[in-house]
């Protein structure tokens, strides 16, 4: 005998139940009442599962709002195409999907599905769309140190230690998201540079080539750590650090959520006697100028639903680096990173957060220029973010849980944001990481030692991608701080 489905036995329970209520029933009037809601219903259940049964096909799509950015790139990033058959659920799960592609190519800020000329076996799509403003002429203030809180408290916000420029931003050029930027900045670090990403170059819609040069120059550097504290030294008469680089990238995306990246460049680099002296770690045999090619590959699955505020989804990303391509080279080292993160979206507005990153790299003597732990970028245990844990293997673990606390649009009827969304998200966090040196570890007591923290804090997430986070950690050495970052953990 056949199994009976678990829509079918919803069914046969509600049917029990209406007789159940006839039965207790005393007057026929409220007895046929009765029955006629229960008929009723189950007839809507039937008619619901009959719809999400029913295969159709999408006849056609077609795109509003569009001005400037070509039919063919939004497409690319939907999961529905004219011709594709489905039933409605499917449809509804694929639409979704697609509204997160198209909000994650930044290329709008509103995105609307609407259903015409449906039949029992067919319909059109709508798509109907708010793009967003693509020009910019900003002018730039960015802190030269590590991140905000060493900035503020360490270096008590000193501005001589910002950096202060213009970047000219041109997204969606020829309204094929193809994006230029140039940058002119002065103050703690001077640059010029230029890049142009071109995100699709073949007629499959799956390569992409990104180009770029840029020039540096720093009266001041970080010299060497001393206590997991950088220590600099300065010249107020000329630069101590000059480098150039100039390369480009090839992106080659066969699915959505799949990228893989091919980065090459070349990178000269020179520093003054007096840097080379006070550190002749720094180019390693006290060099005052290092060169050499530069060959990375970047594996990246990324199936996060918002990649500037993920809630729900996974990332994992693997990178394979090597410093030093030639004969002539003088660098010679190899990197290899993992990132696995994974977001839970859990019922009433909670919401579960687990990464874990790893790094090794070899030889064991490398170049203090470019040798990394934790404490650059994003990669720290929060709590010590005034440390700098040097080394040439680490792991780190982020753990979060967090909940939704308010969420709400405010109208703004302005050409490219129609409302302006606004959250707040309450939450607690514990963070590990350890960090294997086997050269710089000698008056560095954070290397070779595990680093934990717990906390708490509250996010604020708006339009345009713009994130605040607050947290207070709290170390394993009972050292406790708040702290301030602006871009999402992953």
């Amino acid at each position: 005998m056949g199994k009976v489905s678990n829509e079918n036995k919803s069914y046969f329970k509600f049917l029990f139940l209406c007789i159940s209520l006839k039965n207790k029933t005393s007057k026929p009037f409220h007895q046929f009442t009765t029955l006629l809601k229960c008929g009723t219903i189950i007839l809507l259940l039937l008619l619901s599962q009959l719809v999400n049964a029913q295969v159709f096909q999408i006849n056609k799509i077609e795109i509003l709002g569009n001005k400037k950015t070509k039919q063919h790139i939004i497409l690319r990033e939907m999961y529905v195409q004219p011709g594709d058959t489905m039933n409605y659920t499917e449809l509804k799960n694929r639409l979704e999907q697609s509204r997160k592609n198209l909000y994650n190519s930044f290329l709008f800020n509103e995105i609307k599905f609407e259903v015409f000329d449906s039949t029992t076996n067919s319909l059109s799509l709508k798509v109907l769309l708010q793009e967003r403003f693509y020009t910019f002429i900003i002018p730039s203030m960015e802190i030269a140190d590590r991140n905000f809180n060493v900035w503020w408290v360490e270096k008590h916000h000193d501005l001589q230690r910002l950096n202060i420029g213009g970047n000219l931003l041109q997204r969606n050029i020829r309204g094929r998201n193809e994006t230029m930027t140039i940058t002119a900045q002065v103050g703690y670090t001077r640059q010029l540079g230029i890049q142009y990403e071109f995100p699709f170059i073949d007629k499959k819609l799956t390569k992409g080539l990104v180009l770029y040069a840029n020039v540096y120059g720093n009266k001041e550097a970080a010299a060497i750590t001393f206590e997991n504290k950088q220590i600099f030294i300065r010249d107020d008469n000329q630069f101590i650090r000059r480098k150039r680089i100039a390369g480009g990238m090839f992106r080659y995306r066969p699915k959505i959520f799949i990228r893989h990246t091919f980065e090459l460049n070349f990178t000269k680099s020179s520093i003054e006697d007096s840097l080379a002296k006070f550190n002749p770690n720094y180019f390693l045999n006290g060099k005052t100028e290092q060169h050499f090619f530069f060959l990375k590959y970047q594996f990246e699955y990324d199936h996060r639903d918002v990649k500037a505020y993920p809630l729900k989804g996974f990332l994992i990303m693997f990178n394979a680096t090597q410093y030093g391509l030639l004969q002539s080279d003088n660098v010679k080292m190899n990197e290899f990173n993992l990132l696995l993160s994974k977001y839970f979206a859990l019922p009433h507005q909670w919401y579960l957060y687990h990464s874990i990153k790893g790094q090794l790299s070899f030889p064991t003597h490398q170049p203090y220029y470019l040798q990394s732990g934790l404490g650059y970028g994003y990669e720290f245990v929060r709590g010590y973010e005034y440390d700098v844990i040097d080394g040439q293997h680490f792991v780190l673990n982020r753990n979060e849980i967090k909940r939704k606390i308010f969420n709400k649009k405010f109208p703004v009827h302005y050409k490219y944001l129609e409302n302006l969304p606004f959250q707040i998200y309450l939450k607690a966090f514990i963070d590990a990481g350890y960090v294997v040196d086997k050269f710089y570890y000698i008056n560095n007591p954070l290397n070779n030692s595990w680093l934990v923290s717990y906390g708490a804090g509250v996010d604020f997430v708006t339009a345009y991608d713009l994130l605040l986070r607050c947290e207070i950690s709290r170390k394993k050495t009972g050292e406790t701080g708040l702290f301030l970052h602006m871009r999402a953990n992953f």
